[in-house]
């Protein structure tokens, strides 16, 4: 069987870790980059040059305008089992590649977003969550941590990406849950996952702020 192939749209960490996951379980990635001289790429090499390479050693990258070069994304879409993308919600359908469309070409695509915050959340879901925002919002910092509580420490900064890191596994997970639903239904069926953040962190983080006191 030839290897599941992954179409790889994500930026800075979320994206590119779910990525990064199924290519060591042997998924052929293909990641598309902004042109080199683009804002969003130039600030994610500041963001991390060293991560960035890292992230992407041994894919194929390609750097493509996607709101000017819509026609040559089209044909690596029609093909590739899975697509990620970790933009703000509805993005992805403003550059006409929302999951209706790449369905319609491809009905059995798994199709995985992982936005910061869930596009039902009508009160975060149009900021640009970078990681610290996320975390922020949250209550990473302040109210999940009962350890800071017995410490007297009213809040405490983290700059761990633990929201994409923790975003990234169970998005991974669920690609995986899904490839198997698809390849074992004879009908075509709903493949799209929605793994936000802020969920993902708070899901995992939960048990910081239970109140174990009698």
């Amino acid at each position: 069987m030839d290897k599941f192939k992954v179409l790889n749209f994500g930026t800075y960490l979320a994206g590119p870790l779910t990525a990064k996951y199924l290519q060591q379980m042997g998924y052929k990635i293909i990641t598309i980059k902004p042109p080199k001289d683009h804002k969003q790429y130039i600030e994610e090499q500041k963001w991390g040059k060293d991560i960035v390479k890292e992230l992407c050693r041994d894919q194929k990258v390609l750097h493509i305008n996607l709101k000017k070069e819509f026609s040559e994304i089209v044909d690596y879409i029609k093909t590739c089992d899975i697509i990620i993308e970790n933009f703000r919600p509805n993005v992805m359908k403003s550059l006409g590649l929302d999951y209706e469309f790449c369905k319609s070409i491809n009905p059995n695509v798994v199709y995985v977003s992982l936005p910061g915050f869930a596009s039902v959340d009508d009160e975060f879901k149009n900021l640009k969550a970078y990681e610290a925002i996320i975390l922020a919002v949250s209550g990473i910092f302040k109210d999940m941590g009962l350890n800071r509580q017995l410490m007297g420490i009213s809040s405490s900064y983290s700059d761990l990406p633990l929201a994409s890191v923790y975003g990234s596994v169970f998005a991974c997970f669920a690609v995986i849950s899904k490839l198997i639903l698809v390849h074992r239904s004879t009908k075509i069926v709903d493949t799209k996952i929605e793994i936000p953040l802020a969920s993902a962190v708070s899901e995992a983080l939960v048990h910081n702020s239970l109140d174990f006191s009698c």
